[in-house]
């Protein structure tokens, strides 16, 4: 569009205001018309201000029409640097002022009236006196409000009006009968008695400039406006050039990490967030790129702001790596204690947001309504809202909602009074009347526990009596104190703490509850019953805190239930009351880290153990944050601690004062070191040690007793082994299972019911533990329990051995995996005590547990140490099957030759002590050993001999393991016939013993068969029947066979996402073990997947990644597929001469190592044959593929698809450059070869 602004010229005086330079209103109309009919025919947005300086009137009066045309000037001359050079300003007449704003919508135009209203609000007319000029906006757009332009000039102007009569100094665009939208508009335009508030927030912006950083903290009770007040800042800071960004914090979003940046509009962080670093960098690059002056994040309600993100703030804030302004604004409730006030930071502020005044009230309806109430009115509505915007919104809504606040004119409202009658108890809105109370208030935030407080918060609903159970320090008090602030407005009756800590006398009790409830005790009456009395007909809640010490007068508790049916009762106690009507909650430590698993820092931020130290820490030294160089030790500590919050506040004291690593270290000695935290602590809470003694005076001395034998338990153990362990004559005459219940009710104990073991565990924290271990040691029994101990373990390993092949193998292997850490402790105990024999025997009765689990590092540590101390000893008995695991785990661990070592002296020494079940054991793990690296003639000589003896010491178990291999190798020879009736007869074998695990490998072996018959249903359905098995069982090896025989399934029927989920999962698994081998072979595989995808660069990368591990664990029969799959590649990019040199280096490679694979022969011919036809030697081309001739009808349902089709289209383009004659001759030639003949011809042709 030509001329879209009038030029300057001869006839500019005529066009413009001579006073002001803005354009003349003879001007506005012709403009106006050219405007519209060019936004009609372009499509284009239009909108216009009607703008009126407030009180103008009054300026001249007062200060005379000289000044008053210097604030007219300035008016205008900050209304052109709020608007663009296209942009059209009119001198409408007056005080009033036009602006057209081309292509600009509705929307776009609010945010510029808005911004000329800052800039004129910011205006110093003088120096010597605050004279403050506002503006009444209106705002009309084209084509909504109006086609032409008196329409558009007639509804800014009402716009303008409704302005006005709001009370001025805001910005209106549209007028409505709706009362939420009226709200909502004046919400965005204008708010009530906060100018001084907006003036900090200016100043503090300003002075952000000069400090580069800073907190501003707006506070303010619920319902004081904090939310619009916020939104006024974002105005205010974008005007000024800030990038802004607003976090609106909410409760669900706090359980996820960065959860309220993932929910902001203003920037994507989505594919950005890599860390606080990579955030950093990405906020930084939003400022540059949009040339702001810096950067404000505003947080609504900190409360709620996940610990991910409240984290990043600091780190921002402590700007160690970058130069940026950064600000952060946040709203808080009075009281609350997530804020940065003890945070090292150069500009810190509080804003407070106090209720408005009565004469705020009137003003409020006034702007709201355009009415003029009456006094009993206002002084009615003060009176129920206290004065708090968001309580005045909600009234008046409701009133007119509820036909109690009619509109009867423009400026006329006809009331109801019926208003009068409004309950407030009725209305939430209205809930202004606290209940009685004595919550303790909070010193600091309260942190975690959302779901426990949701938990206990749901049973209040149908339970009367909660006992909230755990040992000392583990934050009961703190989370009844919290139950006690969420429900506080639930209980009209009241909600009362009762501190029971200092009373030890059980007739005291009643006296505490009455002088905490203000009940007078009277002469000649019963306390309780003048409780009763006080409680009578009230919906109370009462917290009983620490009543462990009182146990024995909990009936009373009881009583008072029984009373009133509206009381409800919170105990805190560390046993239980044991008493009608009582549900017990307990009470767990906080969330711990997972050391083993890979965390962000984001994650870790996110976990309540770490977030709860990080808060307690930046207490003591305020510039702490979490950051990528100490997150791991923090984590480590945190786990230590074992996520009890007193331990955690005990360590986190320690800041400033001991580095993370030396806090660690002391972490080792936690009742020695954890002293000395906040001293408003309780004296039971001083130190970790203090709290577990005043637990143990819980018991009676037989308990106490019984306790100390405890102390020799590393994780979780049942009352058989305590039974066993404990001596007999130190404790005296108990019943064990009564007196691990006792303890258990005192929370130094915790139990655990497994369903289906019909078993019930026992374990204690490691902090509890180290106490009675320490008392254990100076009792003078220890060598005795010490003894018997080891025994047990040893009993229970061997034990299960014997039933990993039975129908209660499942069963069993969780029974060892429950007790893992007492049977690791028996075997370091052996060691300390050189009872070698014990130790050697638990070695060898766990290896088919770490198989079976996939501890493969556990055991060949530990089987390695003890060959390496005992493998010269007399002992060649036990240490016989020692040497076979060690050769089955170093196997599995890619070590052959260490397996092939350990295998090979084992057998000497079965074969020496006579031990046909070892040597046949032996040779059977020894054929294993030669999968891809030997012979495969040798394995099946070597597992017919382990079969033999099998059969002749009539060991089920072993005949059927041997037949799954050899059923094994006739399948991948191509004898499925032979693979189906020995995975049969294996699956009998294992039936008959119930065996699960091993029947699960047998129907492992027949989804293969099934698989090379074509029925790929029934072999998914076995393949999945066996993942299942492993699943339940957590047969680890299993389910990384299992996974593999799904996603070859998958990737060969082209179902590429699915081949690419289970290769994943299998990577992941193996990896967490160990198992090298399977690693390799899943990513080689992983490899095939995205090159039959035509993702040739990731194909590369992953076979190259699987060569790696390969070479490492030497195992040759996984690199002859990787130089065939290259193969491939170079084919499909007609690099054919490359091709033909890996097709054969790969067949190279498979005739030295002397495996037998029909898959891999069929394949790498055939991709040999193709090569070479494209090389131009047609009739060798034509013999090789009649060689694949000898494969193809078993192998056409094992081949992928993808391989298939290509080994079909090379054949048929080699057919067609033939005459029939000639190609079948070929053809006849390579099919008469012998089968043990097909590898030396492919290498010589």
């Amino acid at each position: 569009m030509k001329n879209i602004t009038p030029h300057a010229n001869d006839n500019s005086i005529s066009i413009k205001d001579p006073l002001t330079g803005a354009f003349n209103r003879s001007l506005m109309d012709e403009r106006l018309l050219r405007e519209l009919e060019w936004a009609d025919k372009c499509g284009l947005s239009l909108s216009l201000c009607f703008i009126d300086v407030d009180y103008f009137k009054n300026i001249n009066d007062i200060y005379g029409h000289a000044f008053g045309d210097n604030v007219l000037i300035k008016v205008v001359h900050s209304i052109e640097e709020s608007i663009r050079k296209s942009d059209l300003l009119f001198r409408y007449g007056g005080d009033e002022f036009v602006v057209i704003l081309i292509n600009t919508n509705k929307e776009e135009a609010c945010f510029v009236a808005e911004k000329m209203l800052f800039n004129v609000k910011s205006l110093k007319i003088r120096e010597d006196c605050e004279i403050n000029i506002s503006l009444s906006i209106g705002v009309a757009a084209y084509p909504e409000d109006g086609l032409s332009p008196e329409e558009i000039i007639k509804n800014a102007d009402n716009m303008c009006y409704e302005a006005k009569h709001r009370g001025r100094g805001q910005v209106v665009s549209i007028i409505s009968n709706n009362i939420k939208e009226i709200l909502l508009d004046k919400e965005a335009s204008r708010l009530i008695e906060r100018d001084d508030q907006i003036r900090k927030v200016r100043m503090f912006l300003s002075k952000l400039r000069e400090e580069g950083r800073g907190v501003l903290s707006i506070i303010g009770s619920p319902g004081s406006g904090k939310t619009s007040f916020v939104k006024k800042i974002d105005e205010i800071a974008a005007m000024q050039n800030f990038e802004v960004i607003t976090l609106n914090a909410a409760r669900e979003l706090k359980v996820k990490a960065y959860g309220v940046l993932l929910e902001c509009d203003e920037v994507s962080f989505s594919d950005k967030i890599s860390g606080t670093a990579g955030i950093e960098r990405a906020l930084k690059e939003c400022v540059s790129t949009g040339k702001k002056d810096g950067l404000i994040i505003i947080v609504d309600d900190l409360a709620y702001l996940d610990h991910a993100t409240l984290n990043l703030l600091r780190y921002l804030l402590l700007g160690k790596n970058n130069n940026m302004v950064i600000g952060v604004v946040y709203t808080s409730e009075v009281n609350s204690y997530v804020n940065f006030v003890n945070f090292d930071i150069p500009l810190f502020d509080i804003v407070n947001l106090n209720s408005i005044s009565f004469a705020g009230v009137r003003i409020f309806i006034r702007s709201i309504l355009l009415w003029e109430p009456s006094e009993e009115f206002l002084d009615w509505i003060y009176q129920k809202t206290k004065g708090l915007p968001k309580k005045l919104k909600e009234l008046v809504t409701y009133l007119i909602e509820n036909g109690m606040l009619n509109k009867k004119g423009e400026h006329e409202w006809i009331l109801d009074d019926s208003y009068k009658n409004i309950n407030d108890d009725n209305n939430s809105f209205l809930s202004f009347r606290i209940p009685p109370n004595n919550i303790p208030a909070e010193v600091n935030e309260f942190i975690g526990r959302g779901s426990e407080l949701d938990e206990i918060k749901n049973m209040l609903e149908t339970n009367r009596l909660i006992t909230l159970l755990g040992p000392g320090g583990i934050g009961k008090s703190r989370l009844a104190i919290q139950v006690a602030y969420s429900e506080l407005t639930s209980y009209e009756g009241g909600v009362y703490f009762v501190n029971l800590s200092s009373i030890v006398k059980s007739d005291l009790v009643l006296t505490a509850i009455a002088k905490v409830l203000k009940v007078i005790e009277k002469p000649g009456v019963d306390t309780i019953e003048s409780i009763k009395e006080f409680l009578k007909g009230k919906h109370t809640l009462i917290i009983l805190d620490n009543f462990e010490q009182l146990i024995n007068v909990a009936y009373l508790v009881e009583e008072l239930l029984t009373s009133e049916p509206a009381i409800h009762f919170v105990v805190t106690s560390r046993v239980v009351l044991d008493i009608d009507g009582e549900k017990v909650y307990n009470l767990e430590p906080m969330e711990i880290p997972e050391l083993g698993k890979k965390l962000s820092l984001e994650q870790l931020a996110q976990n309540n153990s770490v977030a709860l130290f990080i808060a307690r820490a930046q207490a003591v030294q305020s510039d702490f944050v979490l950051s990528e160089d100490n997150v791991s030790r923090v984590a480590e500590l945190c786990s230590r601690l074992e996520g009890i919050p007193l331990a955690i506040e005990l360590a986190a004291a320690n800041m400033g004062q001991l580095s993370l690593d030396e806090m660690i270290e002391q972490s080792r000695k936690r009742l020695k070191w954890l002293s000395g935290g906040m001293r408003d602590l309780p004296e039971r809470h001083a130190t970790l040690r203090k709290t577990i003694e005043w637990s143990y005076s819980l018991l009676n001395e037989n308990e106490r007793k019984f306790f100390v034998c405890l102390g020799l338990f590393s994780g979780e153990f049942t009352a058989e082994a305590v039974d066993k362990i404990v001596d007999r004559e130190f404790i005296g005459v108990i019943n064990i299972k009564d007196a691990l219940v006792s303890i258990s009710n005192k929370s130094l104990l915790k139990y655990l019911y497994i369903e289906n073991d019909n078993e019930i565990y026992y374990t204690m924290l490691e902090t509890i533990r180290e106490y009675a271990e320490e008392m254990l040691k100076n009792s003078g029994i220890i060598d005795g329990i010490e003894k018997r101990y080891i025994s047990y373990y040893l009993y229970l390993v061997e034990n299960a051995e014997k039933e990993y092949s039975g129908p209660k193998q499942y069963l069993w292997l969780r029974k060892i995996e429950k007790s893992y850490l007492n049977i690791y402790a028996a075997m370091e105990l052996s060691l300390v005590q050189k009872d070698v024999e014990t130790e050697v025997r638990m070695a060898g009765a766990l290896g088919s547990f770490w198989e079976i689990r996939g501890r493969l590092n556990e055991g060949k540590t530990c089987i390695e140490g003890i060959l390496k101390r005992y493998g010269n000893s007399s002992d060649t008995i036990n240490l016989v099957k020692v040497y076979r695991w060690a050769g089955r785990l170093l196997l599995l661990y890619g070590d052959r030759i260490g397996a092939e070592k350990s295998l090979n002296e084992g057998l000497e020494l079965a074969i020496e002590n006579g031990d046909k079940y070892e040597e046949a054991s032996i040779i059977y793990a020894i054929g294993l050993m030669l999968y891809g690296a030997n012979y495969e003639s040798m394995q099946y000589y070597l597992w017919n001999i382990s079969l033999g003896f099998f059969r002749e010491i009539g060991n089920k178990a072993g005949i059927a393991q041997v037949l799954i291999e050899l059923a094994n190798i006739y399948y991948y020879s191509g004898n499925y016939i032979k693979s189906d009736k020995f995975s049969k007869e294996a699956y009998q074998l294992y039936k008959d013993m119930e065996d699960e695990i091993g029947m699960g490998r047998a129907i492992h072996k027949m989804g293969q068969v099934a698989r090379s018959k074509g029925d790929f249903k029934k072999s998914e359905e076995l393949f999945l029947e066996y993942y299942e098995i492993c699943q339940k069982n957590d047969n680890r090896a299993g389910l990384m066979d299992s996974l593999i025989s799904l996603a070859e399934l998958a990737r060969s029927q082209r179902q590429y996402d699915l081949a690419r989920e289970y290769y994943v999962k299998n990577i992941e698994i193996s990896r967490e073990i160990g198992y090298q081998y399977m690693t390799a072979f899943s990513i080689k595989d992983l490899g095939e997947v995205a090159r039959f995808q035509g993702n040739f660069d990731e194909a590369k990368k992953l076979y190259h990644e699987s060569m790696v591990i390969l070479d490492k664990i030497g195992y040759k029969g996984g690199q002859v597929w990787i130089y065939r799959n290259l193969a491939e590649i170079e084919m499909t990019l007609e690099n054919y001469s490359e091709a033909y040199k890996l097709f054969l280096a790969s067949i190279e490679l498979y005739d030295k190592i002397k495996v037998t694979n029909n898959i891999f022969l069929f394949l790498s011919i055939g991709g040999l044959a193709g090569s070479i036809a494209e090389l131009g030697d047609r009739i060798k081309a034509a013999k090789l593929f009649g060689i694949t001739g000898y494969y193809i009808d078993d192998l056409c349902n094992i081949v992928a698809e993808d391989d298939m089709k290509d080994y079909k289209e090379r054949l048929d383009k080699l057919k067609s450059t033939l005459n029939e004659a000639t190609f079948k001759k070929a053809w006849d030639e390579g099919s008469s070869i012998p089968y043990n003949e097909h590898v030396e011809y492919a290498i010589i042709s």
